[in-house]
């Protein structure tokens, strides 16, 4: 007799679910929101207190309040106001790559002077 309970328990609840597809779908709906908002605070509710039951509409509609209620306007933050930035010339690639393989060594340097002989005439010395 034991074992006959919960296929009786079963077909009831199927029965049900299928005579009345819209509670059903509302109830679903109620226990897990479309809107991540809402869900996401029924979610810190329970994390918040193991206790705390999605069937129950007043508790529902108390975490509701606690979670979703609107930050209070003394601790809204205002950022500084920041300059625009100046207008910057448009960077040569060709430049930037010949004044890195210059070195840095002036070029009136005669030490500068006589390593450009050098790569330019390997043979005259």
């Amino acid at each position: 007799m034991k074992g006959l309970w919960f296929p009786i328990v079963l077909a009831v609840t199927a029965g049900v679910a299928v005579a009345h597809p819209d509670a059903v779908q509302e109830l679903y709906e109620q226990l897990y929101p479309g809107d991540p908002a809402k869900r996401e605070a029924l979610e810190q509710c329970f994390m918040a207190d193991y206790k705390f039951n999605r069937l129950n509409p007043s508790e529902r509609e108390a975490c509701y309040k606690r979670k979703l209620a609107p930050p209070p306007v003394a601790a809204a933050f205002v950022p500084p106001s920041i300059p625009p930035r100046p207008y910057l010339p448009q960077v040569n690639q060709v430049d930037l790559r010949r004044s890195a393989a210059q070195g840095r060594m002036p070029q009136n340097d005669v030490r500068f002077q006589q390593q450009t002989e050098r790569y330019l005439h390997p043979g005259s010395r």
